[in-house]
């Protein structure tokens, strides 16, 4: 926000990842709550260091290979012998997705259909059946979401429905038909992507993983396309299989995180585009167990003047503060 980055460091010991079952919020112990004005891959290492010195060295560190974070995890790791980079295996698949279908003329003309015709179908009377909403950040993380819209739609265009005009339906939706064969491979794809991540999410990394997820994807459907694109997947099944020593288990997908900074922003509502508040130390308070007894003990353990201190010391003047000092406070300027 503004010219800062918040770097959120969350860890959880290798005896305690959970089996048959994707991470929760009780699971993770923050671990770090860094301001940074510069997240270079330098000041990333540092900060690693820095946190490691309280922690040890982690075995695994787990992360969505964003640009600063991959080049600050890979120097920690070239310093630790033990220390294992691990690329989250749901960006991988967007990734993978975004390959494809940034080239794909055929996704490009589907996506362009399907958001204007949620805006025309918007003010009508199948308002109900238009086309989700298209994000602009994290797409290819959402994919399956239109896709799947589009597979629900197409019998009903061949259909009566008593409670839509199948007129209607087929003048505002009917072009989806020129797409079904396309629609049907990213279907694949999309089921192929989800067996593997949600096998990774539900059971971690670890050895065997990958002749087991084999026997899962071999009972699916395939076309040439998505036949291609699961072994591309597969690939990367294995090499992070490889990573791992004999008997370790690791994470394998890093949502929570994503989960996290949603729930957060949720938190600030209005509050999310004007800066870093005080808000920010309840990013650590939603992670952990938070019962009665820990709530009422972090209740009377820190004070008012500790948060204003730490808020002082590391965001000082806010976005909002800089804001009424500049602007003022009235809503009408002297000209």
């Amino acid at each position: 926000m503004g010219s800062e980055k918040a770097l959120l460091i969350l860890g959880i010991r290798e005896v305690n990842l959970p089996k048959d079952r994707p991470l929760t919020y009780s699971d993770l112990e923050p671990i770090d709550l860094v301001l940074m004005k510069k997240s270079s891959g330098e000041a990333i290492c540092n900060q690693l260091h820095k946190t490691s010195k309280l922690t040890g060295s982690p075995s695994k560190i787990i992360s969505d290979n964003g640009p600063d974070l991959k080049s600050g995890i890979d120097l920690f790791c070239n310093s630790q012998a033990n220390t294992t980079h691990i690329y989250d295996m749901t960006h991988f698949i967007a990734n993978q997705f975004k390959k494809i279908l940034d080239k794909d003329p055929s996704w490009q003309s589907f996506i362009n259909f399907a958001s204007i015709a949620q805006t025309h179908m918007r003010q009508t009377s199948i308002a109900a059946l238009a086309p989700p909403k298209q994000r602009s950040k994290s797409r290819y993380m959402n994919v399956d979401i239109l896709v799947n819209w589009a597979i629900k739609i197409l019998p009903i265009l061949d259909s009566d429905n008593k409670h839509f005009s199948k007129e209607l339906i087929n003048n505002k939706l009917g072009w989806i038909k020129e797409f079904k064969d396309d629609i049907l491979k990213y279907s694949r794809m999309i089921k192929a992507s989800s067996c593997i991540s949600n096998y990774i999410k539900h059971n971690g990394i670890h050895f065997g993983m990958y002749d087991q997820l084999q026997v899962k994807i071999f009972k699916l459907q395939y076309c040439q396309e998505s036949l291609n694109f699961t072994s591309q997947l597969m690939d990367q099944v294995r090499n992070l299989e490889l990573k791992l020593r004999i008997g370790e288990r690791s994470l394998g997908v890093s949502d929570i995180i994503e989960s996290v900074f949603g729930r957060f922003k949720n938190m600030e509502q209005q509050q999310s585009g004007s800066g870093f508040t005080q808000l920010l130390l309840a990013l650590p308070a939603i992670i952990g167990e938070n019962c009665s007894n820990t709530i009422k003990q972090a209740m009377m353990s820190v004070k008012n003047k500790d948060i204003k201190q730490w808020f002082e010391e590391n965001i000082g003047d806010s976005v909002q503060k800089l804001r009424t000092i500049v602007l003022g406070k009235s809503k009408h300027a002297n000209i």
